[in-house]
Formats: structure tokens, sequence, C-alpha cells
């Protein structure tokens, strides 16, 4: 038993040994002195270590060591990789080093990469708060800038004693010290209240294992029943001292919950209003405090004079909940117009008894809104399904009727309570129960298909054997799926379908005679239309052959005889005598005329047929026919040629003197005042005539069927000598044409 009182004895030490005050003081590289004075006005047996962190010391840490170990009794270190710290010691940090305290053991923290500047005090006075606790504390005598301030919250946040001073503070010795000294004996006389408490009591567990101990040794003279019960004493007080280490793992867990608690409170953002059994109010968190209108200040206030925005009804509410350890809920509407809910639950003790009630309310706008428009869209697809005049059923997905519209129920004589909520093949198996469409519904009950369509027969009360269609569709609303039946009486179409096919029969036969007969028309009028282009051909041709005879005859007869009948004409005038001055002037109009009209009858017999065309070829007949055309309407045209052959087939110089001859007379017709091109290009195998205007031009579409046989002249033409014809034009544009022949094909 004495061992036991010595195992007791001995943990005791540890733990007081593992609570002490460790003081962490800091100062910049100016603040040795400040370290001198403070450990020569220190007592050397205050039971507390004291770490002390130069700020940015460009001296050593062995040489801050022997400064300050001359300066106090206490022994003075410089920290190793590891070091266990002791009460009543003093140790010096390495400047610009990260170190922390874990278990009483100062280590340097492990390389690692920094982001921004090396933060080393930062770094220690935060782990000295975790390791302490309401046991640490910190003294910045000089110096602090931005590293430091996060580790002095720290451990203010866990309740130690953080302690500032100036820098004339630091300069004043005096004054410096003794504040020092006074919130380190103040914080050290608490803590050692604290052990004092704790020693009291581990004092009374003492004494009582003594007590123990001496009724033991009384009963030592029993056989060894006794002994038994001595041995069954031993464990008892084995299992009071494990019994008393858990108790303070419990302790230490509950401190640790009881923070946890307090940041998970304060960082929720649920709203959370929690009331004792009087309705006192012992707990609320930040969002809660503007929601229900209270404040931290109001707690163990009445929840009637806190004036909640929820108004007093409420508090019947809570007090059913907290009567019948029953929650209850309820939605309500905020002056935002946002829905919320306000659920009141009973708050439970450990020992299962009702303490008191637990509000919380949560933002359920979006999920209301939500349902309403769910709500909304179903009674609008119901509305949909109700009002459509076609049979719709809309089935569960086990083939339960879920909803039948008011077609439906009419077309086979059901009333609603017939059929819903009940499997679709009990209705009528005559008419549901078809194997076919058994196997078609499961598909899409298993979803293996989205659709299916089914005509079948069906015997419809009142009205006979029918053909239907069901078409069904696997439809998905509010989560759950359902299945789509709509039922059309197709059996007027299925009719109208075997009329039509007859008719298409009939048709089809009528088609094909038809064809026949139009095949023959289309071969009667493609060989008129060859031999129309024939005789067009032949046409042209005979036209152009009458006007190169009749232009023969002009030029080489008439206007011969003209030319003799001029000298015939002269010479009866020079025989007269003078005496017959008038006869002469009346033979010399006649001749003047006969002039004229022998002018005339060349210029006939070269707009007929230029003889300069057979004579010289097409290049000098164009350039001649340009030149007179200028001169004869005023109108500028411009004529070039390049790489033109010298000698060009009859046909096609015929042709295309034609062309440009029909162009200058529609632009002297339709675009006067406008100036023209003509350009006649080639090579040994194709020859292009290509006129243009700048007149105000048309719209080709618009004037088809309505211009005269030039365009038509022009395109034939073209044709006879296979060469292709484009035109282009358009209202404000002018017009242009292109004529290409091959001079190949012209023998």
């Amino acid at each position: 038993m004495q061992k036991a009182d010595r195992s007791s004895q001995r943990e005791h030490d540890e733990f007081r040994g593992s609570t002490f005050p460790v003081v962490g003081v800091v100062a910049s590289a100016a603040g040795v002195a400040a370290f001198t004075r403070l450990l020569q006005q220190v007592p050397s047996n205050t039971g507390m270590a004291f770490a002390f962190i130069p700020h940015r010391s460009s001296e050593s840490a062995g040489a801050l060591a022997s400064v300050l170990a001359a300066a106090t009794v206490m022994p003075v270190m410089e920290v190793a990789r590891k070091t266990a710290i002791e009460p009543n010691h003093a140790y010096v940090i390495p400047p610009n080093t990260l170190m922390r305290i874990t278990g009483s053991v100062l280590a340097k923290a492990p390389r690692r990469e920094q982001r921004g500047a090396l933060r080393p005090i930062d770094y220690f006075l935060e782990s000295l708060a975790l390791d302490r606790k309401a046991s640490a504390m910190a003294v910045v005598l000089s110096g602090l800038d931005a590293d430091g301030v996060l580790g002095l919250d720290a451990i203010r946040e866990v309740g130690g004693i953080a302690v500032v001073l100036s820098e004339g503070s630091a300069k004043d010795s005096g004054t410096a010290i003794e504040r020092m000294r006074h919130e380190l004996t103040f914080a050290n006389r608490r803590l050692q209240a604290t052990l004092a408490e704790r020693d009291a009591a581990n004092q009374e567990l003492l004494s009582a294992n003594q007590e123990i101990q001496f009724g033991i040794e009384e009963l030592q003279t029993f056989n060894e029943e006794l002994q038994t019960s001595r041995e069954q004493l031993q464990s008892t007080n084995e299992e009071l001292n494990t019994l008393n280490e858990e108790l303070q793992n419990q302790n230490r867990q509950l401190g640790q919950l009881n923070d946890d608690l307090a940041n998970l409170l304060s960082s929720t953002t649920l709203p959370i209003l929690m009331v004792d059994n009087d309705l006192r109010i012992r707990l609320v968190t930040p969002s809660a405090e503007r929601l229900f209108n209270v404040r931290p200040v109001d707690g163990g206030r009445p929840i009637g004079d806190a004036r909640l925005r929820l108004g007093d009804r409420f508090e019947s509410m809570i007090r059913r909940v907290i009567d019948t350890s029953t929650g209850e809920e309820m939605e309500l509407l905020d002056r935002e117009g946002r829905w919320n809910v306000l659920r009141v639950r009973p708050y439970r003790a450990s020992d299962n008894r009702i303490a008191g009630a637990v509000l919380t309310m949560l933002d359920i706008d979006q999920l209301h809104r939500a349902q309403t428009a769910a709500d909304s869209a179903r009674e609008f697809a119901e509305s949909i399904v109700e009002s459509v005049q076609i049979p719709l059923l809309v089935l569960k997905n086990d083939l339960h009727v879920r909803v039948a519209n008011q077609a439906f129920l009419a077309a086979y004589g059901y009333r609603s309570a017939e059929v819903k909520d009940r499997a679709l093949d009990e209705i009528g198996k005559a008419q549901w129960g078809l194997p076919e469409l058994k196997h078609a519904l499961d598909r899409l009950s298993k979803r293996e298909t989205s659709s299916e369509d089914l005509e079948c027969f069906q015997e419809i009360p009142g009205v006979g054997k029918r053909t239907v269609l069901i078409s069904a569709r696997r439809v998905r609303q509010q989560g759950e799926h359902q299945i789509l039946i709509a039922v059309q009486d197709i059996t007027a179409h299925k009719h109208a379908q075997q009329i039509m096919a007859k008719e298409q029969v009939r048709l089809k036969q009528s088609a094909e005679q038809v064809a026949v007969a139009l095949h023959e028309t289309e071969d009667a009028l493609r060989s008129s239309r060859e031999e129309l282009r024939a005789l067009t051909g032949s046409l042209l041709h005979a036209q152009d052959e009458e006007r190169r005879r009749v232009s023969r005859e002009l030029h080489d007869d008439i206007s011969q005889n003209m030319a003799t009948l001029q000298f015939d004409i002269e010479a009866l005038e020079q025989t007269l005598p003078p005496s017959l001055e008038s006869e002469k002037q009346t033979l010399l109009a006649i001749r003047d005329t006969a002039a004229q009209l022998s002018n005339d009858l060349r210029r006939m017999a070269h707009a007929l047929h230029p003889s300069t065309l057979d004579l010289l070829g097409l290049t000098v007949a164009l350039s001649a026919y340009a030149r007179e055309f200028s001169r004869r309407t005023a109108i500028p045209v411009e004529f070039s040629a390049s790489g033109a052959p010298a000698e060009v087939a009859p046909e096609i110089a015929s042709s295309f003197y034609r062309i440009a001859q029909e162009a200058l007379r529609n632009i002297a017709r339709h675009a006067a005042g406008s100036a023209a091109q003509i350009r006649l290009t080639g090579d040994d195998s194709r020859l292009t005539l290509a006129i243009q205007d700048s007149g105000p031009g048309f719209d080709r579409e618009a004037m088809r069927g309505q211009g005269g046989l030039g365009l038509v002249s022009m395109e034939e033409r073209a044709r006879l000598i296979h060469a292709s014809f484009q035109l282009q034009t358009a209202p404000g544009r002018g017009v242009a044409i292109t004529v290409s022949a091959p001079l190949e094909h012209v023998t």
C-alpha cells in the first residue's frame, strides 16, 4: 500500500511539473540590457521557466546566454536541437530560428517552404499557448513589429497573460519590472491556487489510501479470507487511481470539448437560441442575434423580456415542447418576404433529463418556392391531362392508375373511383390485359425503353369492336417515374387508309398510263424543239445568205448603175447649150440626188453584210462598225482586240458580228448617254467577245418574257456555233454580254 502512496505522490509531482508557467520574453536587437535588468529583478525560485527570444539579433545565442547568466543565479542555457525545460531555469532561443514547445520540450521546427518574411516569435508564442494554455505568459520588453502580434493574441485567447511594455517603459526599468513582476506574481498565485486545490484533492485521496492501509494492517491477523479481502481492496485502490486518471483525462477532454463547442457556435451561420426550463436564455449564436432580436447581454433573462421578433405567441409553443418532450416546427414569412422554418426541439441533458429547449431557424425560401413551383407545375399538368379530349391515363411505376381524365372515363364508361389506384390489367382484362400491352408496359417500367406504340383491337362498351392506337411514354415528375398512356380510336383512320390504298393502286395505274403518254409527248416535243432549232438555224443562215446576196447586189449592181447614172447625167448636162441654164441646174440636182441615193445604197449594203467582214476579217469589221456607230449615235465605243486569229470561220465571224450589232442597237435604244466597250480576245482554240455598257441595266427576272427578239436572236446565234452565252446585269450596274466559242467545233 505504501507503494501505491508513492506512485500517487509521484504522479502528483509530475502533474505539477508539467503545468508550471513558461514565460516567453521578447526584445529587439537592442534589448539585451532589458533582458539583463529583468533577470536581476526576478527571484530565482518563482517556479517558472523563462524563454528569451531576441528579435533579429546579430549576436549568437551562446553569447547572449553568457551575458544573461551573469545577471541571475538561475541556470541559463542555449537551446539545442531538443531541450527539456525545468522550472527556475532560463533558456535562450537562437535568433531567426523557428522553435516550438511541446510537452515541456523545446525543439527546432523542421524546414519548410516559407511565404513572406520569417515569423519566429509568432511561431513560438502560438506553440506556447497550445502547450501551456492558461499557464502561458508573454512579456514584450521592446521592439515588437508585425512578428509577435498573432502569438500574443493566441496566448490571450487561451487565458494566458500577455504584457507589452512600450519603448519608454522598457527604459524605465523600475516601472517595467514592477509591472511585469506584478503580472507574473498574480499569474503564479492563480496557478498555485489551482495546484493547491488539486493538492488538497490528492491529499484527501492519500488520506483515504492511508486509512485503507491502516484498516488492512489491523486485519492482517486474519487468515486467507482476510488476505483475499486485502487483495480485493488493493485492486479497488488501483481502480480508484485509474478512475482518478480517467477523471483528469475527462476534465481535459471536457475543456477541449467546451472550447470546440464555443468555437463551433461562434462560427456557425445557423441561428440557434437555447433556453432552460424556466424559459431563460442560456445561449445564442451570432447569426441568431439579429434574427431573434437577442443580444449576448440577454443571457439569463426570461425569453419574454427579450422581445423576440417571433412574438409572445411562441412562448406557449416552447413550453409545450418542454412539457411533452416532443419537437414542433412551423413555417414563417419574414419581413423581407422570405420563408423560414422555426424548429423547437427539447434539450436533453446527459442523464436524459429535459433541461430546456433549442430553437433553430432555417432559411427554406428556395425550397419553399421550388415546392410552390412544383405544385403549380403538377396542377398545370393535371389540368392539361384533364382538358385533353383524348383518353389519357397516368400510371405509377408499378402500373397502378394514378390519374384517368374525363375523356378516358367517358370513352370506357368508368367512374374515377373504379380505376384510381388499381392495377391496369384489373380494370378490364379484355381491354387492358393484352399480353403485348403488358410486355410493352413492363419494358417502360424497367426503363428499357422510353416510349412504346401499340395498335390493337378493343371491345368498347356501347360502341363495339374498335381499332385503337395505344401510345405509352415514360415521364418523370418530382423525381418519380410515371407512364403516360394516350388512346386514339383509329378505326375511321384505318378505314380511310384502306380506301386510300385502293385509290393509290388506281392512281398508280392511271399515272403509269399518263407517264407513257407524257413520255411520248416529251419525245414529240423534243423532236419538235430540235426541228425548231434546226429551222431557226436554217432561217438565220438563210437570212445571212440573203443579206449577203442583197448586199452584194446593192453594192455590185445597183450601186454601179447609180454611178453610171451620175456620169450620164453629168455628160448630158455638159452637152446642153448655155441658154439652157435652168435645165443644167435641174440635171445637177438630179445628179446630187443620185449620189445621195448611191451612198444610202452602199450604207444599206454594209448594214446588211459588210464586205470588210469577208475581205478583211472579224477584227477589222468590228472596229469599223464601232467607229461608224459612235459617229452616228454619239455614244463612245472603245474597241480592243488581243490574240484573235486573223482568219475565223465565216459562221463564227458572222455570228459574233451580228451579236455585236444587236448589242449596240440595244445600247442606243435603252442606254443613250452611256459608254460601251467591245473586247475581242482569243487563241488557237477559243474566241471570246465581251460587250459592256455603263447604262442603267435592268432586273432580268422581272423582264423575263417581256423583251423583244434581240436577246433571243443573240442566244440562238451563239447556240448555232456551240458558243456559251452569258448576260450579267442589275439595276444601276449596266449590261455585260460575253460570248465564247470553240474554234475547233466549226468546220
